[in-house]
């Protein structure tokens, strides 16, 4: 028999994506359903039943250090709302999950027509008018992609039109900007009378749009106050499209948001403002951090921001002990060839058999030290899923995940340069 390298028996699935993005879950690459709901990925499903019930109709803000799963999770809460109520039963029958919280989310995203919007990414974010261009960019076309036509126009050129019809100075003014070489090509080579008429007579809700969005951006740039969209106008343009489209809830699910709060130490009160809105309508932020303790250095803004969060705290996303595992085994793909299978079978088999009681060691000890809500099991078919890994040097991955120094990614670098490509003790 050829000497064999366990790479002859298998290999990196090419369906496993250490890093799940909205874009997979849409395209159907990756299932929503395949995220495994460990205990704290349960409270915030308790959580969003929470907010969207109304018994705390605050915001949530999810933290967790580098490679927990928080981004996958935040996701999936987005998917389950989007899902049939057939398939999110199917996935709390799964996994075991409760009948009574499957009910509660079930009744939650069928009450009315619910809109979730998600986006990623919030190092653009220095200013409250960055904030506010991309709230509207993202909730116009979360509109859009539903279907509603209304998406508030009016109240957002409101402003744009009073300046610009107030005075002949303001139009002449706003007029040699908009010919600049800058801005000619976002207006079109259009004259002030031209944008004015495209805002007033316009029954293209995209042409408003895009004009309403140059507009702002010359404002902002020129230091033209009057023109700028301020946070109060913001507050009621998203109550606006609340109330004219009878929407019964807006979740905004905005991941990476770390950059915000360090970007804007001395300017949180409009972030602070919007989630209020919450107060009045049912608009609601689903924030995606890393660990928030540090974010916010200001201990009264702080305090202030996370009074807009259901039960005054964060909710924190970590990894099980036996979620290292199921990565593991999930990036792995068996052969499928009828003569090197049978092969493999055997000597997995036989790797297992010697490491009967390191697993055994293993289990104890997780069934002992476990301290999230309650006893996360790692199963000894969990830890013989893995081999030829061994079960120590999984565990230290899983601790190196704790300790920010991995993410899922690392670990198929790991099985690619350690266990496929240098083992020949078969």
């Amino acid at each position: 028999m050829s000497k064999k390298t366990y790479k002859d028996y298998f290999n990196i699935d090419p369906k496993y994506y250490a890093a799940v993005t909205a874009d997979l879950i849409k395209s159907g690459e990756v299932k929503w359903t395949s995220f495994y709901p460990h205990e704290t990925f349960v409270k915030l499903l308790e959580k969003t039943h929470i907010m969207l019930s109304g018994k705390d109709s605050r915001s949530l803000w999810v933290e967790g250090a580098y490679g927990t799963g928080k981004s996958h999770a935040a996701l999936t809460v987005k998917s389950m709302l989007e899902a049939s109520d057939d398939e999110i039963r199917a996935y709390f029958k799964d996994y075991g999950l409760r009948d009574d919280l499957c009910q509660q989310l079930i009744t939650d995203k069928s009450n009315g027509r619910l809109i979730t919007i998600h986006r990623i990414g919030s190092a653009s974010i220095r200013s409250d008018q960055d904030l506010i261009l991309a709230l509207q960019d993202s909730i116009a076309a979360a509109l859009q992609e539903h279907g509603i036509t209304n998406r508030g126009e009016a109240s957002l050129k409101e402003s744009a039109l009073r300046w610009l019809e107030d005075k002949e100075a303001n139009r002449v003014y706003f007029d040699s900007l908009i010919q600049e070489d800058k801005y000619m090509w976002d207006f079109g080579g259009k004259h002030v009378n031209e944008v004015i008429s495209v805002l007033k007579n316009s029954e293209d809700e995209n042409a408003v749009y895009k004009m309403m969005r140059n507009i702002l951006k010359v404002a902002e740039d020129n230091g033209i106050t009057a023109l700028r969209l301020d946070i109060p106008a913001m507050c009621d343009w998203i109550k606006s499209i609340i109330d004219e489209n009878d929407i019964s809830a807006i979740l905004f699910v905005w991941d990476e948001f770390t950059e915000y709060f360090q970007n804007n130490q001395n300017a949180l009160t409009g972030f602070q403002t919007l989630a209020e809105i919450s107060e009045s309508h049912p608009f609601y932020f689903l924030i995606v951090t890393h660990e928030s303790s540090s974010l916010i250095q200001d201990k009264d803004m702080r305090k202030k921001i996370l009074n807009r969060f259901v039960g005054d705290v964060t909710v924190r996303i970590e990894m099980p002990e036996n979620m290292a595992f199921r990565l593991m085994a999930q990036a792995m793909k068996t052969t499928d060839d009828p003569v090197l299978l049978p092969e493999w079978i055997e000597y997995k088999g036989d790797l297992n058999e010697g490491l009967l009681s390191v697993r055994n060691t293993i289990i104890t000890s997780a069934k002992k030290h476990s301290t999230m809500g309650q006893k996360t099991v790692i199963s000894d078919t969990e830890l013989q899923s893995i081999v030829p890994i061994h079960p120590y040097a999984a565990l230290l991955l899983k601790h190196m995940f704790d300790l920010k120094k991995l993410s899922c990614h690392h670990l198929v670098v790991f099985i690619i340069r350690n266990v496929m490509s240098d083992a020949y003790g078969l």
